[in-house]
């Protein structure tokens, strides 16, 4: 009912315009009050969803224990597609936990043979320290690539990249930043980094290999909701020196296993690729493509041909049966391997149990 002239509103009450305008009935939703914004906009906060707004973004911010606690529920996937709990990596044990790019990535590749070739795993089961390795493409490459870099340690993938922002890494670059700040880690250029990515592409299978613009980034983290060290990538060749990680991880490698990992460099003739070799992986890679398109092309004639069949025995049927119990006929026929015709299935009787 339309209120009287003079009558105040009362507060948050809906309003109609008055009888015979255009806007006659339609309503009108009251302004939200200050607390009502408020509000909503805590209902909007992030969620760890690569969706969600995007948190600013600090390359040496510790995480909050609030953000540890929402990143140990969730889920990565090791090399046989399980999922793990998050949480189950760090809360029980000291952890570094170090998040590469994708998987195709010279850089990461460099940093994975830093690692691979530098650190000692009985240095670190001597400081009660776990190390894992996370990225963000399918599962079923993890088993190629440790075997590729002799990697003894667990690695796992977060295809959602919820993890990686929960955990702050939201900055998205294909930037590799001045060649002043080049880490001693890298040590291929971009066309070595081609070359080996080709080499190793020939003994890795199809796959997604992860978000190119994904940066990682290197944390220490438990026992518990515990964060001792924490950095973000800042362009695609940023991670943090392994040694630096240790360190702060309070790893104490000796002397001699320090000049080693200082010395690490990639010498290694296997990644030098031959014509031939370049030739045998591009004939391989071309062949796997046309199999994939030859399966399509298949499925394809296929339900084609099903569909054709089903409309011959529509027509044959003259209608009286509905399309599921055509398909069912069909599936029927199909199972028994039959090879009666399509004239001889329509002749079924409709009571055939199928």
């Amino acid at each position: 009912m339309p209120t009287a002239p003079g009558t105040p509103k009362t507060p948050g009450a809906l309003s109609f315009a008055p009888s015979g305008s255009p806007r006659s009935r339609r309503l009108t939703k009251p302004k939200p009050t200050p607390e009502q914004s408020r509000s909503r906009s805590r209902s909007r906060s992030f969620t760890g969803s690569p969706r969600s707004p995007v948190l600013p973004f600090e390359a040496e911010a510790p995480i909050t224990k609030e953000a540890l606690q929402e990143a140990a529920r969730l889920e990565v996937f090791d090399e046989a597609g399980e999922p793990v709990r998050f949480g189950d990596l760090f809360l029980g044990r000291k952890t570094i936990v170090c998040f590469i790019r994708h998987f195709w990535c010279p850089l990461c590749q460099d940093y994975m043979f830093s690692i691979s070739r530098g650190v000692d795993p009985d240095a670190l089961r001597r400081a009660g320290v776990d190390l894992v390795i996370i990225s963000n493409g399918s599962p079923k490459m993890i088993k190629s690539y440790r075997e590729l870099f002799h990697c003894p340690f667990p690695l796992f993938t977060d295809p959602s990249r919820k993890l990686y922002h929960v955990l702050g890494m939201t900055l998205r670059t294909l930037e590799a930043g001045p060649n002043s700040e080049k880490p001693d880690y890298v040590q291929h250029g971009s066309m070595g980094g081609m070359m080996m990515v080709m080499k190793h592409a020939m003994k890795m299978p199809l796959g997604n290999a992860g978000d190119i613009k994904q940066l990682g980034g290197e944390f220490c983290l438990g026992p518990g909701l515990r964060c001792d060290y924490a950095h973000r990538m800042t362009t695609t060749r940023s991670h943090a020196p392994i040694q630096t990680v240790l360190d702060a991880s309070g790893v104490d490698l000796n002397e001699a296993q320090k000049e080693h990992l200082e010395a690490t460099e990639i010498r290694d003739p296997s990644m030098q690729m031959t014509e031939e070799e370049e030739a045998e992986w591009t004939s391989k890679r071309q062949q796997a493509l046309d199999a994939m398109d030859e399966r399509k092309r298949r499925r394809r004639v296929l339900i084609a041909q099903r569909e054709k069949q089903r409309v011959l025995l529509a027509a044959a049927l003259g209608g009286q049966w509905s399309c599921v119990e055509t398909d069912a006929a069909m599936e029927f026929a199909a199972k028994a391997e039959t090879r009666r015709s399509i004239e001889t299935v329509a002749s079924c009787q409709k009571g055939v149990a199928f």
